[in-house]
This record gives C-alpha cells, structure tokens and sequence, in this order.
C-alpha cells in the first residue's frame, strides 16, 4: 500500500480521536443541559438543534482545518504528527483561497448528514418514517465520502477530488517536529 495514502489515514484518525474528544465532551454538556426539556418532535427543536451542531460542531472543525492547512504548519496536528502537508500548484504554499474551497469541499457534506441525523430524530419522535429527502441527507454525504475516498486511493494519495477541483494537493514531508516552518 502506498506510503503516503498510509500517512494520510493515520493523520484522520489522529484528527478523529481529537475532534471526538472534543465532540465527546460537547455531547455529555449536551446531554446535562438536554434536561432543560428539548422535545425532539417540535420543528422548532429540530432546527435549533440543527443550528446549535453547525456552531458547536462543524464551524469549529472548518476552523481547525481550514487555519493548520493555510499556517506555517501545511496541515491539521494529525499531519503534521505522520509528516503530510498541503500543497498548492507546484508543491508550493496553497493559496488561502484554495485551502478555503478544499476544506468546503470536505466538510458540506458532513453538515448535510448532521441535518439528516437531526431531521430523521424528529420524524422518528413523531412516529413517522423520515421522508426521502431526509434519506438523501443522511446517504448523499456518504455517497460522497465514498468518492472522496476512491480519488485517495486513485491518486497515490496525492490528491482527492476536492483537492482537483481546488487547486491543491498533498505530499509527504519529513518530519520536523513541532517547528513553524
């Protein structure tokens, strides 16, 4: 299996344990102040909770990503930890711009499965079968992570499609631990 592919999972499972710490810790507060009554079958609930996941969750890891990536890092602490940067055209620093799209590009879809995990709730609270396009949330992401990952896999580990249709891609870089440049 190719080097860098093998960098590249080891750097997102850092990252995952990281942020699900982090989102560990959100749900458990979640679940103490949950005792406030939330009643899952209100629209009302199911869109303020929508709301409170896209600041307590998905905003705060597009900023993770999106500020290590355009830093003097190149990359998330998972990359930096297995020696991956990204890189813009000609393995130079990737436009802000190009980070900024890269990092879109990966995480709409993880805010569309929020809103089919919110939305299914309240469809299920209501004892009715969630509608297709609350499917649709919940398997289009999916559908796309599966894409994302083949691209990977495709491309040596160089590159997914998001980092194609961005201008950017990613390369092993020998470790220099915990230095700025």
């Amino acid at each position: 299996m190719n080097h860098l592919f093998v960098r590249r999972l080891g750097a997102v499972v850092l990252d995952a344990i990281l942020i699900g710490c982090y989102a560990g810790l959100l749900h458990l507060t979640a679940f103490l102040i949950r005792q406030l009554s939330v009643d899952p079958a209100s629209t009302e609930s199911t869109m303020k909770g929508q709301i409170m996941w896209f600041f307590a969750i998905t905003l705060p890891v597009f900023l993770y990503f999106y500020l290590t990536e355009r830093g003097a890092w190149r990359g998330s602490f998972g990359k930096k930890i297995f020696s991956v940067q990204v890189l813009g055209p000609e393995q130079q620093t990737a436009p802000t711009k190009s980070v900024l799209c890269r990092n879109l590009f990966k995480l709409v879809p993880l805010e569309m499965a929020h809103a089919g995990m919110q939305w299914r709730e309240h469809f299920v609270a209501l004892s009715l079968a969630p509608p297709d396009w609350v499917q649709g949330l919940l398997w289009f992401p999916a559908a796309i992570g599966l894409v994302y990952l083949v691209s990977i896999l495709a491309s040596a580990g160089t590159g997914s499609l998001y980092d194609r249709l961005c201008g950017t891609g990613v390369s092993h870089r020998p470790p220099q631990w915990f230095s700025t440049n």
